[in-house]
């Protein structure tokens, strides 16, 4: 009965159903925690710091990681980006809106997990030089637009 007690009241106080007796004397161990996943975001700036896309891509990489890509290229035209609706992918965030259209592929803000404002992805817009891709809020949901990479937005780093 005593050992019951123990492991209920283990149980109670650590949320871990597997505690249990190393030794006779009764003393309570934990399962081994499991490992924590990998995090999306190495680094989000500050809701003051913004800065442009050159900016951002070295801030990021002085982190250790780089702005997010979507659909993992370097470089993607504005054709490219609203004629494939539910397959946008970006780099810790998911698959985003891409226009009207609302499917089961987008991605809320809330899941995204940022703080609203505007972000640097690290693809450019392969149609108008000197021009990348950003994230922002539409609605609750991740969308997607193009700026000049002289603006200044907020930055995001992946691993």
């Amino acid at each position: 009965m005593k050992k019951f007690i123990s492991l209920f009241l283990c149980t109670l106080l650590t949320g871990v159903i597997a505690c249990g007796s190393d030794s006779n004397d009764g003393t309570q161990t934990q399962a081994p925690a499991k490992a924590a996943p990998p995090p999306r975001y190495i680094a989000v700036s500050s809701v003051n710091m913004t800065m442009t896309w050159q900016e951002a891509r070295d801030w990021c990489s002085a982190r250790g990681g780089r702005l997010p890509l979507i659909n993992n290229a370097e470089s993607l035209g504005r054709h490219m980006i609203f004629e494939t609706k539910g397959v946008v992918t970006i780099d810790g965030v998911g698959r985003v809106n891409t226009g009207p259209a609302i499917d089961d592929f987008t991605t809320s803000w809330d899941d995204a997990g940022l703080p609203g404002a505007y972000y640097w992805t690290g693809t450019e817009y392969a149609d108008l030089p000197g021009s990348s891709w950003y994230l922002y809020d539409s609605g609750g949901l991740v969308n997607i637009s193009n700026y000049g990479q002289g603006y200044a937005l907020r930055a995001v780093c992946v691993p």
